[in-house]
């Protein structure tokens, strides 16, 4: 009787973690399907005949399709910019006696803890100099510098789980160390890297202020644009939500994928260790 009532307590907690969670996406999905008329209704009408309407005037009239385009473009990059940079350095933070390594470690830390909005402007002032405001590229290099961080901090702590042995074995073996990095040390800690890649793609795709200082017209990304639809006559609710839910996709599908992987990643690192 214990373990029934044990089991309903956590299936109640867990579907009131879940409608504090899904029950405004539901309805960022419903009033995205809502004609103008139901939008603006006094109270909530529940019973509607869906309209696809918001999302044709978002995608074609307005095309905003563009700016969702940049999301996917300057967050992608950014991503793979900060890995690119973040992974060898953790790497080379985790496995070598570096002159100065806490001390840089330590201000790579700090670096993390700026809030993007501080650096913003001494970033448009360099890449004003470049003639890189206004373009995707100076958003890319933007984002890289405040991602690569996080991701260095977080992938050097699973690197530094992995036995230094088998560095040695490999050594021993022949192997050189980037044949060490590449073969050895990345497929232990993808958990890791696929972890933190996520969160730092998802943050890149969801910023708002340097975004909206360092691009203009045609390279804006979604959610500098979104904020163009409240307007002095009112908020078009509607389209909106249709961009909400739109934006949400390419995560949702990321997400997906990424979680099978994740899975098999933990399970391939568990066996290899």
């Amino acid at each position: 009787m214990k373990s029934k009532n044990k089991f309903t307590m956590y299936y109640v907690l867990i579907g009131i973690v879940l409608s504090v969670v899904l029950v405004p996406y539901i309805w960022m999905i419903l009033t995205s399907l809502k004609p103008y008329a139901v939008q603006q209704a006094r109270e909530p009408i529940w019973i509607f005949k869906p309209v696809v309407e918001n999302y044709f005037i978002v995608l074609a009239e307005k095309g905003y399709y563009r700016n969702l385009i940049n999301n996917i473009i300057v967050s992608g990059n950014a991503t793979v910019l900060a890995m690119a940079i973040g992974i060898p350095a953790a790497y080379a933070f985790s496995r070598f006696h570096l002159f100065g390594g806490k001390q840089l470690m330590f201000f790579t830390l700090i670096a993390t803890m700026i809030p993007p909005i501080g650096l913003a402007f001494p970033l448009y002032f360099f890449l004003k100099q470049l003639n890189l405001v206004g373009t995707r590229l100076g958003l890319i290099l933007a984002h890289g510098s405040f991602l690569v961080g996080t991701l260095i901090w977080v992938v050097k702590s699973f690197m530094d789980g992995v036995p230094r042995e088998l560095d040695e074995a490999a050594k021993i073996d022949g192997a050189g160390l980037f044949i060490t990095f590449i073969y050895i040390i990345v497929p232990l800690v993808k958990p890791g890297i696929a972890a933190v890649s996520i969160i730092i793609f998802i943050f890149s795709w969801n910023e708002f202020m340097v975004a909206l200082i360092l691009t203009s017209g045609r390279t804006q990304t979604l959610p500098v644009v979104i904020p163009s639809l409240l307007q002095h006559t009112g908020t078009l609710w509607g389209q909106v939500s249709a961009l909400g839910v739109l934006e949400t996709i390419p995560i949702a599908v990321i997400c997906l994928f990424a979680l099978k992987y994740l899975v098999r990643g933990l399970t391939f690192g568990a066996v290899k260790q």
